[in-house]
């Protein structure tokens, strides 16, 4: 595998053309290159001899001027590539940073729009929407139209909807209510007749068959109107079903709201131990510069205290030339008592000769200048020369001694400075190295930060999933609202089907006569019917407390772990509630049901039977 620098010379290499080899070409570079080698071997051959390393560098270049000049070709195309290549790296930085930052306020517009729209939605949403609003919303074009207008028109199609199936089922009842009446009314004129023309048997017998079946065509309809019932009860199975979903929806977000919480807890734990290696960084950056300045004060005092043991010794030894001037002066002191005395000498000695009279022995008289010379030396009192003698080497062992502790406070001051700089320099080396603390510091920040933000977009997911979860509780709650009015509204249809079968049922005399006594068993009392209603009743405040705890959810969404558990256990106990009703209606509806048999067995009269929705 060949590296990047290595195929760029390649490519300039096949890319550069060929030189010409016309002669006279040839010719001009042997000249100048000749002419340049023997230029350059004299001058290199004296560098190469004062400089070994010199020598090593240049014995490692190529052997000729043409490969160093390709190489340094080379290599300057390789250089202007990598500049040419680093240019489009920052360029391409620029504009990646440029594009983040428009990224980034794109999103927190975006961000600040979603909050606006949610708040006008939730402000508009509070206030009903009156049909004039709807008008001029519908009348508005399809491109017009914003989000709040979509959602105001969604709202009252579906109010216009549940609207529209209430007056159905309210003309609905009220049509059976006027059949009841007209049926009433033929009743009681079939009773008069029965009382006038008893005669007329067969024509009443033929309008009780026309009455019966027009009761079994109403059967019929009884039937669709069960079926319908089934559709509805099926409807409410799949919506329990669907609470049962949202229970445990809601379980599952208490459990991450749990999570999202432990995590906060670490992630203010990570912050907490980010801020006390802070704390250390700081703490350690303090002490180098202490360390520093102590360092900087002990070199300027030692500095000072070399100068001014300098200027100590050059008095010393200003001091040792006065003195040794003074040894000089007095040895020739010294040397000038002696040759007086031994003027003084001669001049006696001169005198006597005269005094004697006549040509003494020089021989004599210079063979004894020496000795007499040498007598006045050993003449001379000594305590001088002694006294003198002592004061100067007193002197100069006072000088060694000070000079021998300028010395040791030399070499004192000096260890002292090398020990700084060598722990200046472990702090340096310190800063500078990626094991240190202060570098561990940073990455266990930097590590934190990441988390941060990790744990940031968990928790706005987590929250994204709530509002999620709160949206189809609030359609799971307006479906049980919707299949409750259903449901009183099919139990009214039922209580008016049951009066119709008992005034249908006591129409005829005759099985009536022989009947009575079956029915009244069969028929259920009043108390049994308040006992239903008793039972619908439960069920309906079930359905509302379910309702109401919902809200109460949504309302304290902000403290989910506080709420949680209160509740689900509110959840729990509402369903066992809702269950001990629905065994309690079972057991109704089977007894409902034998006491329908006996009735089907012992009358040939066919009775609507009643409407049950199990829950």
């Amino acid at each position: 595998m060949e590296t990047p620098v290595e195929q760029s010379e390649n490519r300039l290499r096949r890319q550069r053309p060929r030189p010409s080899h016309s002669p006279g070409v040839m010719s001009t570079t042997t000249t100048t290159t000749d002419g340049l080698a023997s230029g350059t071997e004299e001058s290199g051959s004296s560098l190469l001899r004062q400089d070994p390393q010199l020598a090593a560098v240049l014995g490692g270049l190529p052997s000729s001027s043409k490969e160093l000049l390709r190489r340094i070709e080379r290599q300057q195309d390789d250089i202007r590539l990598l500049q040419e290549e680093n240019t489009r790296l920052r360029a391409r930085e620029v504009e990646v940073s440029a594009l983040t930052l428009r990224l980034q306020q794109q999103f927190g517009a975006t961000q600040s729009q979603v909050d606006r729209l949610k708040s006008q939605i939730r402000m508009e949403l509070t206030n009903p929407i009156t049909e004039e609003e709807y008008r001029a919303i519908e009348s508005l074009e399809e491109g017009k139209r914003d989000l709040l207008d979509t959602v105001k028109l969604g709202i009252y199609q579906q109010l216009g909807s549940m609207r529209a199936a209430k007056d159905s089922a309210v003309q609905r009842s009220t049509e059976m209510a006027t059949e009841t009446t007209r049926l009433t009314r033929e009743n009681r004129e079939l009773q008069q007749q029965l009382k006038e023309l008893e005669a007329a048997v067969e024509a009443e017998r033929r309008s009780l068959r026309r009455q019966l079946q027009e009761m079994e065509q109403r059967g019929s309809g009884v039937v669709e109107l069960e079926g319908k019932v089934r559709d509805l009860e099926s409807r409410l199975k799949n919506a329990y079903v669907d609470q049962e979903q949202y229970l445990t929806a809601k379980l599952n977000a208490s459990l991450k709201t749990e999570e999202v919480t432990r995590l906060g807890v670490r992630l203010r734990e990570a912050e907490m131990e980010a801020e006390r290696y802070k704390t250390v960084a700081e703490c350690s950056e303090q002490k180098l510069d202490i360390l520093k300045s102590e360092y900087y004060e002990l070199r300027l005092k030692n500095s000072q205290r070399v100068m001014e043991l300098e200027a100590c010794l050059r008095g010393a030894e200003e001091k040792l030339k006065t003195l040794s001037d003074l040894e000089l002066e007095s040895e020739l002191f010294v040397s000038n008592m002696a040759m007086q005395s031994e003027g003084q000498m001669m001049l006696t000695a001169a005198a006597a000769f005269t005094a004697a009279g006549g040509d003494g022995a020089p021989a004599a008289s210079s063979s004894a200048a020496p000795l007499s010379n040498y007598e006045s030396w050993l003449a001379l009192p000594r305590s001088r020369k002694l006294a003198h003698t002592l004061t100067v080497t007193k002197r100069c062992l006072q000088l060694e001694n000070r000079l021998s502790a300028l010395q040791y406070d030399v070499e004192f001051k000096d260890k002292q400075i090398a020990r700084l700089q060598a722990s200046l320099d472990m702090a340096r080396e310190a800063l500078n190295n990626s094991n240190s603390p202060f570098a561990m510091v940073e990455r266990t920040v930097e590590r934190l930060t990441q988390e941060n933000e990790e744990l940031h977009n968990k928790v706005m997911t987590l929250s994204e999933e709530n509002t999620l979860l709160r949206q189809r509780l609030e359609q799971r709650t307006a479906d049980v609202q919707v299949l409750c009015g259903h449901r009183k509204e099919l139990l009214r249809i039922q209580r008016l089907l049951r009066r119709l079968g008992l005034e249908g049922k006591l129409s005829d005399p005759a099985v009536a006569s022989c009947s009575q006594g079956p029915q009244q068993s069969s028929w259920p009392s009043q108390p049994q019917l308040q006992q239903q209603r008793d039972t619908d009743d439960a069920l309906d405040l079930r359905f509302s407390t379910v309702r109401s705890s919902a809200l109460r959810w949504d309302q304290t969404a902000g403290s989910p772990l506080s709420n949680s558990h209160h509740h689900a256990s509110e959840l729990s106990q509402v369903s066992k509630e809702i269950e001990a009703a629905a065994a309690a209606e079972g057991q109704q509806r089977q007894a409902r049901q034998q006491t329908q048999g006996v009735e089907k067995s012992s009358s040939g009269v066919l009775i609507p039977q009643s409407i049950e929705i199990m829950s």
